[in-house]
């Protein structure tokens, strides 16, 4: 059902718009899991409709990380400064006597001021060495652990943030798949058979990495990524496989430097 299913797609995209111009509201890893759903969907029904064509761009959801990350930046800050001149302080500190009064408030100031950092030092990594270094997971919890260990609870927030710049790398991957695999539908479609070759899809967004596309002698057309997936795979989570066979999804994520074989599965 073509007609119902992209009705369910406008209303995801539409669901999604949402959530991610508010990412101080909604946690911006459920705008992540509804573009990949919503992606394994046009990619399985083998549907490119015209207007999805600029809605499979991975730029938007960096952008509302970086949002997101400076808005926890400006969350601690705020916090930091509003704790000292706050009515519970006044009562923790006739609770807690002169401990409280003297440090209890600073020590909870310099916390949430170095958290502050650690969020704008990680906007600063990600400006810097791009989203497709494979580095990213370990600089982001580098940013984390840089932290002084007395400062606990902004350790804890930066930390809960890292995740997500792995979960836009994958993304980007997943995003850049299915604009390539319309493109080759979309040849197939003009000529009735899949093309021996199409120009510049093989070109990657990342640098290091590419796609390999091929069409044996039976027609049968491979497209296949050629770097390692962005993440290690880890219990519950479920990826798109970034390899696909004559339109049926197939093998794994990572192939290594030279093309896997592959075989439909059983």
């Amino acid at each position: 059902d073509h007609s119902g299913c992209l009705q369910d797609l406008e209303a995801t995209w539409s669901l999604e718009q949402g959530i991610r111009s508010r990412p101080e509201l909604v946690f911006f890893g459920t705008a992540v899991v509804l573009a990949k759903d919503r992606l394994g969907v046009l990619i399985k029904s083998g549907m490119a409709p015209p207007q999805w064509a600029d809605r499979l761009k991975v730029e938007p959801y960096r952008k509302e990380l970086q949002a997101s990350l400076q808005f926890e930046a400006w969350r601690y800050w705020t916090a930091g400064r509003m704790a000292a001149d706050a009515a519970y302080t006044g009562r923790a500190a006739r609770g807690e006597g002169w401990i409280w009064k003297t440090f209890g408030r600073l020590w909870f100031r310099l916390s949430m001021a170095d958290a502050d950092a650690a969020c704008l030092d990680q906007i600063e990594i990600l400006e810097k060495e791009g989203w497709c270094s494979s580095s990213m997971a370990a600089d982001a919890d580098k940013a984390a652990r840089d932290l002084p260990k007395w400062g606990a609870i902004g350790k804890f927030g930066v930390t809960r943030m890292s995740p997500s710049w792995i979960s836009i790398q994958q993304l980007g991957l997943e995003l850049e798949f299915a604009r390539k695999l319309f493109v080759a539908r979309d040849a197939r479609s003009s000529s009735g058979k899949w093309p021996a070759e199409i120009p510049a899809i093989e070109k990657s967004d990342c640098p290091g990495t590419r796609w390999n596309y091929s069409v044996n002698a039976m027609g049968v057309m491979t497209l296949a990524y050629s770097g390692f997936a962005a993440r290690p795979k880890r219990a519950g989570r479920i990826d798109l496989p970034l390899i696909i066979r004559d339109g049926q999804l197939s093998g794994c994520a990572q192939t290594s430097q030279a093309p896997m074989a592959l075989r439909r599965p059983s």
